[in-house]
């Protein structure tokens, strides 16, 4: 198995982790989500910048790695004002990554009935139900990034052993 590969699986299954103690334990995890998510997506991020060195297609990557650390950075370093507008962030986050994504599909000629295709629809429907119904997403917000995490984990092992 590649590094690449490694730290694909590894960074799938700590998303998993992260998005099944959503479930476990909804209202503590969303009391902590900045902690936890800040944490995460640093790693996230710094893991999609250790893939650009090994990648032909670079900017992605490091603009994803990018996107990643400083969205992780904010919801760590200032917890209390991020919480009361995570959902917003979140949103934005999500509609941002997802739409980008779908450029970067468009431009490798990948976009089509599969994973990544359906990964980036679940992305940017998510940005969107955030922004239609801000109040009701966020009485579901534990729940909603929890799924999003385990669809990201699913996609990052999936990618792990595809490579």
């Amino acid at each position: 198995m590649k590094k690449l590969e490694a730290l694909l699986i590894i960074e799938g299954i700590l998303l998993g982790i992260i998005g099944v103690l959503f479930f476990t334990n909804p209202i503590q995890s969303y009391f902590n989500f900045t902690t936890i998510a800040g944490i995460m997506l640093i790693v996230s991020g710094i893991f999609t910048l250790i893939r650009a060195f090994k990648s032909t297609d670079k900017s992605h990557y490091i603009f994803s790695g990018i996107i990643n650390v400083l969205f992780g950075l904010i919801l760590w370093l200032f917890p209390i004002s991020t919480t009361s507008s995570l959902i917003f962030v979140y949103g934005i986050w999500a509609l941002v990554r997802g739409l980008y994504l779908f450029i970067v599909s468009f431009k490798r000629k990948t976009f089509g009935f599969n994973a990544n295709t359906l990964y980036n629809i679940c992305l940017v429907i998510l940005g969107l139900l955030i922004f239609i119904n801000p109040i009701q997403i966020l009485l579901y917000t534990p729940f909603i990034i929890g799924i999003y995490f385990i669809i990201s984990a699913i996609f990052e092992i999936y990618l792990g052993f595809k490579l």
